[in-house]
This record gives structure tokens, C-alpha cells and sequence, in this order.
């Protein structure tokens, strides 16, 4: 991992925190599908933040990395992640 992947990170970072905000309703209307990605150990987004999220897209589909951190997924599990993915995306 090189400075610029950490800069671009942090770009997209501050641009979504500057811009979005999503409500509990936001996808009332909208008739796809959610898939939720999350880590059991992460220590950026906490317990209950998971939980509230997992609250609010109660139809959504939820892989947990277990014994992963915040990054241990998609990043340390790429391979993993884009199968996931892949299945979810075509309907599995």
C-alpha cells in the first residue's frame, strides 16, 4: 500500500462525508437489493452503528468477517470479497 492509495482514500472519504447523507428512508422506494459487508472486530464502526445500519436495510443480505477488523475484508480478503460479491450481484 503506497501513500497515494491512502491519499485517494481519504479523498473519497472527505468527499462522501462532505456531500452524503443517508436516512433510514432513503430506500423506501427502491426495489433492489442491499448487501451489507462488515467485520466482527471492527474498531471504526462500532457495534451498534452495525446494528442500527443492519436496523435500517432489515431485508439486506449480511456477510461478517469473522475475527477481521475494519479493513480485514476488503482488504486483507480480496479474493473472498469479490466471490461475495459476484454471488450477490447474480442473484445467489
Amino acid at each position: 500500500m503506497s501513500k497515494a492509495f491512502f491519499v485517494s482514500r481519504a479523498t473519497i472519504l472527505a468527499d462522501y462525508f462532505s456531500n452524503y447523507r443517508f436516512e433510514p428512508g432513503d430506500l423506501d422506494a427502491w426495489s433492489g437489493r442491499i448487501f451489507i459487508i462488515e467485520s466482527e472486530n471492527d474498531q471504526i464502526v462500532s457495534a451498534e452503528e452495525r446494528r442500527r445500519l443492519k436496523g435500517f436495510y432489515r431485508t439486506a443480505r449480511v456477510h461478517t468477517f469473522r475475527g477481521a477488523g475494519h479493513l480485514g475484508g476488503g482488504l486483507f480478503k480480496v479474493e473472498e470479497t469479490v466471490e461475495l460479491i459476484r454471488d450477490f450481484l447474480q442473484g445467489a
